[in-house]
């Protein structure tokens, strides 16, 4: 299924928006996207990542039975 809605367009303009306030300090960029299974965070990620330079990765607990940290694969975080 194709991706529906604006939801990467408006996750980019908030990015755009943290930056611009920002200006020129030196902070680590990056931004931590946090929800619960199932919520559509690896697809937003992949989407936006279609619209600007993107390096995802996603940190799991050993309970879950996968690696704890682990390049992703779009879709399998």
């Amino acid at each position: 299924m194709g991706f529906r809605g604006d939801g990467a367009e408006l996750f980019k303009s908030g990015l755009d928006e943290m930056n611009e306030k920002r200006g020129n300090k030196l902070y680590a960029n990056f931004v931590p996207i946090v929800q619960s299974s199932g919520m559509g965070k690896s697809r937003l990620v992949d989407e936006t990542a279609k619209l600007i330079f993107t390096v995802p990765f996603c940190f799991r607990s050993e309970l879950d039975g996968r690696d704890m940290i682990r390049s992703l694969p779009v879709g399998t975080c």
